[in-house]
Parts: C-alpha cells; sequence; structure tokens
C-alpha cells in the first residue's frame, strides 16, 4: 500500500498514523500545516515509513537532529511544494529509549519558529492549568495513579520545551 500511494509524484514520503488522532489530514500539505500549525507528534515517521530518495538525495535527514530529523525532513519537503501521507494500518512499535516527549515538544517548537508557523497547542497557561488539575486528581486518589503521574510528567516536560524553545535560536 505505501508504494502505491508513492505513485502520487508530490508524495515526499508515506507512514503510518501513530495514534487516532484526525487533526491533519491524510495528504498534509504546506497550506494545511500553515493553516492548522505544528502539533506535537510527528507527520511522517523513518522507522514506519518510505520516503521518495531523490527528494532526500536533494535534502538529506540532519543527523544533528536526534531523534526528529526525520519530522523535521518532512516539514521541508512540505515547504518545498511536497506532500506526506499518512497511512492507518496496525502495527506494534517498542522502544528502548527513555520517554521523549521535552525532546518531541521542543522540536516542533523549533520547527515552528524556523518555518514561521504556529504550534497547535493549548499554550503555557492552558498546560498549567491542566497539570495543577492533574496533580489535584492524583493528590486526591481520583483516577488511575500511575496513569495520572505520566499525564503530569507529560505536561511539565511539554512547559519545559516551550520554556526551552524561548531560549533558543534556530
Amino acid at each position: 500500500r505505501m508504494v502505491a500511494a508513492m505513485a502520487d509524484p508530490e508524495a515526499a514520503c508515506v507512514s503510518a498514523k501513530w495514534d487516532d488522532d484526525p487533526y491533519y489530514s491524510d495528504r498534509v500539505s504546506w497550506e494545511e500545516i500553515r493553516e492548522k500549525g505544528l502539533k506535537f507528534g510527528s507527520i511522517y515517521s523513518n522507522s514506519m515509513g518510505m520516503f521518495r530518495r531523490a527528494f532526500w538525495e536533494e535534502a538529506a535527514f540532519d543527523e544533528g537532529l536526534s531523534g526528529c530529523e526525520d519530522y523535521a525532513w518532512a516539514i521541508e519537503q512540505l515547504h518545498r511544494g511536497h506532500v506526506c501521507l499518512r497511512m492507518d494500518f496496525p502495527f506494534t512499535y517498542e522502544r528502548s529509549r527513555n520517554d521523549r516527549v521535552h525532546e518531541l515538544c521542543l522540536a516542533t517548537h523549533l520547527l515552528a519558529k524556523k518555518h514561521g508557523l504556529e504550534v497547535a497547542w493549548m499554550g503555557a497557561k492552558g498546560t498549567v492549568k491542566e497539570l495543577i488539575k492533574v496533580t489535584g486528581q492524583r493528590l486526591l486518589g481520583r483516577g488511575d495513579f500511575e496513569a495520572l503521574a505520566a499525564k503530569q510528567m507529560e505536561h511539565r516536560e511539554k512547559l519545559r520545551a516551550w520554556f526551552d524553545s524561548r531560549r533558543t535560536t534556530v
């Protein structure tokens, strides 16, 4: 199915959808990214996808971007007028590395800054509110303790990434 999808001459890449979130279409373009903003996560994953070699030869992955070089490359391809295709199919994926919330959120903020895009998230204020809410639920024992702890960490890391991005130039 991926090979057939790459018959589209505008397609720079195709990969699996990582979640059920319908925020982006299955044919992501620069116009869509400019309209909707960059969301935490990826529109393309090299570990579950394929890319057009000719486009990669024109602009290869920036290997200095540990862990998000595929995301940065895909956004650059959109900026060049190509599209990224997303495909739904079942898969399992195991990662042996630590949690990457901060790394991916920081990359999203920096890529948005580099390309003059907005970041699609609830913002620092909304994230602080959610962090307070989740912390309260956890302290009061309302809900799954481990799930709430994970949400707490996620919100803290998103805030830290936002703060770090404000101190970083691109």
